[in-house]
């Protein structure tokens, strides 16, 4: 006799690249075993196409419970900006706060996943729905660690997303973890990384690139006018390959266009440079890929995420001046030299094992805050 399927509401963050990749990974991992109800107001059509070859049940429905940081450009954060509209969110959360219990008693949802959105999580403990914070930070982390003046003058909000952390049955931490004491129970996992394909002698051919080292720039979707980009040029050991907007032309920078994924070109090039970011890093380290970066103002996760690549031999910091006015190629040659080590990957797998043992042995039982 066919087991009927559990059903699981997933909400995920539209902050950057890194809760969106991480997702889809385990979303393609669960959606053989449970039925998907994707909350999030990533556009549509990246859930399609991503997920366009699962002949399996999902359904993707537009919703914000979370605002992750506003940004000035990749490495600068509106703090007053950001924490105004997470005031914002938080009330039209409360706002909505029957409706979205109706919809997880309307379809009974036996799980609930958070990637890094706090409030659904308070909302399972009320409803007795086991919930699980997949993440390696929380938005009380960052916003906690802003400068005093703006922790002070919104002391409430922290204190009320700290507490619906706290509401989580456990925390997957899938590598790169930031340690807390407020959610009890967690699983620490290996990095969750994107199968990827190597395709540097398609990307060689396409482009006509000959004896020259590779590298990947990204840094997502904000501004980069911080950069001297006119001095790009002056690095005459590399070719650049980026699907960033970077405003100039240049004969050795190769914009790319969506035919090809991140973690292919990451896996493709030589070296990667960027802002540090979980998907980025974790695909980079796991890959063997030396990765050039900079520091990032009062974002607190970026501490643990330089930590992790200096540790592992993965890459170098550029300080501010070098990075930001484009002399990278001594510290191209250096990173080169780099003897990375090895990491998992496995956190994809581990993190489904978790959830497939809990729905054989547990239930919506008394799982309060």
């Amino acid at each position: 006799m066919k087991t009927k399927k559990k059903n699981i509401a997933f909400y995920i963050s539209s902050h950057g690249f890194g809760h969106f990749a991480r997702a889809i990974i385990i979303i393609k991992k669960l959606i053989k075993d449970f039925n998907i109800f994707i909350k999030s107001d990533i556009a549509l059509k990246k859930f399609e196409y991503e997920l366009s070859t699962e002949n399996r049940k999902y359904k993707v429905i537009p919703a914000a419970f979370d605002v992750g940081c506003i940004q000035k450009s990749f490495v600068d954060i509106d703090i007053e900006k950001t924490l105004q509209t997470a005031e914002i969110v938080q009330l039209q959360n409360e706002k909505n706060y029957s409706s979205e219990k109706k919809f997880l008693i309307d379809n009974n949802i036996d799980f609930i996943l958070a990637d890094a959105a706090s409030y659904p999580l308070k909302l399972g403990a009320e409803l007795n729905i086991p919930r699980f914070l997949i993440s390696n930070f929380t938005w009380y982390d960052i916003y906690s660690n802003f400068p005093k003046v703006f922790t002070k003058k919104y002391s409430t909000l922290i204190s009320a997303i700290k507490y619906e952390y706290s509401c989580a049955t456990a925390q997957m931490c899938p590598g790169l973890a930031i340690e807390n004491d407020y959610i009890k129970q967690k699983y620490n996992f290996g990095l969750i990384t994107s199968p990827s394909k190597n395709i540097k002698s398609e990307l060689y051919e396409k482009y006509n690139i000959k004896n020259k080292i590779t590298a990947f720039i990204y840094f997502g979707n904000f501004d980069n006018k911080i950069i001297n980009w006119h001095n790009l040029k002056n690095n005459t050991n590399a070719v650049f390959l980026t699907k960033d907007d970077i405003p100039i032309k240049s004969e050795n920078l190769i914009k790319i266009n969506d035919e090809y994924n991140f973690a292919d070109l990451i896996l493709s090039t030589d070296i990667v440079i960027t802002k540090p970011g979980y998907s980025t890093v974790a695909n980079a380290v796991y890959y063997k890929k030396p990765i050039l970066f900079c520091s990032r103002k009062h974002f607190y996760e970026y501490y643990s995420l330089r930590d992790f690549i200096l540790s592992n031999n993965a890459g170098l910091l550029v300080d501010s001046a070098n990075f930001f006015d484009c002399n990278w190629s001594k510290y191209i040659d250096k990173s080169l030299k780099l003897k990375i080590r090895d990491v998992s990957g496995a956190g994809a797998d581990e993190i489904k094992t978790v959830i497939l043992y809990s729905n054989s042995t547990f239930t919506k039982s008394n799982v309060s805050c």
